[in-house]
């Protein structure tokens, strides 16, 4: 994967700058996000996101150079091409979550859950902690299919945005369905405990 221009520092900010960053976004979005989602699936003509594919995110975007990394990393495979095209997103807009989200897809495809994949879904979450639903979804899933390999901090933004997810009834049923396909032990003992704690 080409050479990532510094974009971020290594580490953005402390835990509790994190959790309270979170804390504060999730109780101004939680009540919210059955109309956002609802809204954003009709703005882009498509049904609400019901499984976490194991393909990178579709994003929702006119940028013709996100629309070309989504094709390269889904039909042709091109990694580097996706890569580049994701860096070349970055370096116009540093905080777009879907473009790291994407990054870490690519990094985790060629070199497992690499510190730089880690680090990419953390600059992802740090970006946009709760995003639109399919994005929210994905990353909630590849959490945690890699529970174990990503930053606290990354495990705790998944867990705050699948709380704001969980307290809807829709974000309820996906999870359900969802928490049964996970392959990675831990992820699916951690997706377990979240579910007992989950509104009915």
């Amino acid at each position: 994967m080409p050479e990532l221009v510094t974009i971020f520092p290594r580490r953005l900010a402390g835990p509790r700058a994190f959790v309270c960053a979170a804390a504060l976004l999730g109780a101004a979005l939680a009540g919210a996000l059955a109309a956002l989602e609802t809204r954003a699936s009709l703005l882009h003509g498509a049904p609400p996101v019901e499984r976490v594919p194991a393909n990178p995110p579709w994003l929702h975007t006119a940028s013709l150079t996100d629309i070309l990394a989504d094709r390269a990393a889904r039909g042709a495979g091109d990694r580097e091409g996706a890569a580049s095209l994701s860096m070349a997103t970055l370096r116009r807009c540093p905080t777009d979550a879907g473009a790291w989200a994407r990054l870490a897809y690519l990094e985790r495809e060629a070199n497992g859950m690499s510190e730089d994949a880690a680090l990419y879904l953390e600059r992802s979450f740090l970006s946009a902690p709760f995003g639109d639903a399919g994005l929210r979804r994905w990353r909630i899933g590849f959490t945690l299919e890699n529970w174990m390999a990503v930053h606290p901090d990354t495990r705790l933004a998944a867990q705050r945005s699948l709380e704001a997810e969980l307290l809807t009834p829709r974000g309820r049923r996906w999870f359900r369905g969802y928490a049964e396909d996970i392959s990675n032990p831990q992820g699916r003992a951690a997706a377990g405990a979240f579910l007992s704690a989950a509104p009915d």
